[in-house]
């Protein structure tokens, strides 16, 4: 059996090296995570039956953590005995605190009807983050029966 010289020895070592020098590089990038991001895509979706006169209301907005800057706000009554909609609140920064508010705010002392409800959720990037309802089981609060879903800048 012929040997072989010292140099083949070696260069086969530096190629192996290299190869696996690679394969642990692309590892690495694989395992890296992807950016933080900096804005997130909101939604607002709710529905409610049988609110009729119970002054039945959603609003939000999104605030920057100095409370300086409210953007994104929204304030709609909702006069129809039942709703269902999707409210397209746009880009919102990860810095600022995006809450929902759902109320009947005719209700100052009483509780809704048995029949009635009024709901919410908070959509981050198409995924429900937040919901809140309000009903025959949420009590009055100081001034009317209400409910708030928030999220904070640190929880997107």
């Amino acid at each position: 059996m012929k040997r072989l010289p010292i140099f083949n020895y070696i260069a086969v070592m530096l190629l192996c090296g290299t190869t696996v020098a690679c394969s642990e590089t692309d590892a690495k990038k694989q395992d890296d995570p992807k950016p933080a991001a900096t804005q997130h895509t909101v939604q607002v979706r709710y529905s409610g039956a049988n609110i009729e006169g119970l002054g039945a209301r959603i609003s939000g907005a999104a605030v920057s953590a100095d409370g300086q800057t409210i953007l994104n706000n929204f304030d709609t009554l909702l006069p129809e005995a039942n709703v269902s909609d999707v409210l397209s609140i746009g880009q919102v920064l990860t810095a600022y605190e995006f809450s929902t508010t759902i109320s009947f705010e005719n209700l100052r002392t009483s509780r809704a009807p048995v029949n009635s409800y009024l709901e919410a959720d908070i959509l981050v990037d198409g995924a429900v983050k937040r919901s809140i309802r309000i009903d025959h089981a949420t009590s009055p609060g100081t001034t009317f029966v209400t409910a708030k879903a928030t999220i904070k800048p640190g929880n997107w």
